[in-house]
């Protein structure tokens, strides 16, 4: 009996918890709309805007940190798009047709911000013609002026369009990399690991798998390090400051292909492990183990599509990720 009372317990809790992240975002009395994103926010209760964040210098009836976080994601979706060549999210198979927004919820949050990958359809108590699916992130209500948590997050929605794989080596690694389109310069690098260990070990990391990427977008870049900022849709906001701080980063085009590489193989996961292509377990999507060589083997295929017989660094690396898949349980 104590068993069974612990057992409906947890599963109370669990539909508690479900409602509880739901019903905050769905109580949000604001929205500012700009292209495809709507921006909710709301003035009153646990989650209302600061009073440093409700300026409103233009006197359009927004708070400017409203609308610097509308401003930051669309020059962010510009650039990832226009200029990186990435597909939206939104233009993805997973999402096509059945979200025709991104949703940005601003909250109190003990972190900055995270995104999600669920098709969500949210019932907005203020706003009940909003009844169709989107995806989703929330935001903190008190990010510095210049904080990269929109644009990060952004990238992430861009990521579960492209693959159901969130093994954070792989999802923070790569949004890290993603920050220096903004940034002032490229970010430090590190060289490619060389051996088994080594390659586990940047397996084992998150965030700190930047160096790691950064490396190989620099070793394959075919940019020269540069990009052009693209033609803005929007007015900076009185105060802030600029999105994109120079027209530096390097591999871009790695990042495109390799994104693609990895739609292609997680699609061979799904047959592989009898599962329908978008409704992963979210544990088999972040911690098993075996998504680590599909995403080696993604990377493999990436490398290959560029000239690298000259550089000895990528070559060593090569036969290290062929060693590692070959030994490897997966076949």
């Amino acid at each position: 009996m104590k068993l069974l009372l612990i057992f409906v317990s947890l599963i109370v809790c669990s539909f508690s918890l479900e409602a509880n992240w739901k019903t905050e975002r769905e109580n949000l009395d604001h929205v500012f709309i700009k292209n495809k994103f709507r921006i909710f926010y709301t003035l009153n209760g646990k989650n209302q805007l600061p009073e440093s964040n409700r300026f409103d210098l233009n006197l359009n009836g927004v708070p400017d940190y409203v609308e610097n976080i509308a401003y930051r994601l669309i020059v962010a979706a510009q650039l990832y798009t226009d200029v990186f060549g990435f597909r939206h999210p939104l233009q993805s198979p997973r999402y096509k047709d059945k979200a025709k927004f991104i949703d940005v919820h601003i909250l109190t949050l003990e972190n900055k911000g995270s995104a999600g990958d669920s098709l969500i359809a949210f019932n907005y108590g203020f706003f009940p013609q909003f009844h169709q699916g989107s995806i989703a992130m929330k935001l903190s209500n008190r990010l510095d002026k210049d904080n990269m948590t929109s644009v990060h997050e952004l990238f992430h929605l861009y990521q579960n369009g492209y693959t159901m794989f969130k093994n954070r080596w792989y999802t923070e690694g790569t949004a890290r990399w993603a920050e220096y389109a903004f940034r002032e310069g490229t970010g430090s690098r590190r060289k490619l690991p060389e051996n088994s260990a080594a390659l586990e070990e940047v397996m084992s990391q998150s965030y700190g798998a930047k160096y790691f990427w950064r490396r190989l977008a620099y070793l394959l870049d075919s940019n020269k390090g540069v990009f052009l900022t693209p033609p803005l849709k929007m007015d900076v906001i009185k105060g802030y400051p600029l999105v994109i701080e120079d027209e530096r980063i390097y591999g871009y085009v790695f990042i495109k292909r390799f994104l693609e590489n990895m739609d292609r193989v997680d699609n061979a996961a799904s047959q592989k492990r009898d599962v329908k292509e978008y409704y992963w377990k979210e544990d088999d999507q972040k911690n098993n183990k075996d998504n680590n060589i599909y995403i080696l083997d993604a990377l493999r295929k990436t490398i290959l599509q560029f000239e690298t017989k000259e550089n000895s660094e990528i070559q060593r690396f090569l036969v290290l990720l062929e060693n590692y898949l070959e030994n490897s349980a997966w076949k």
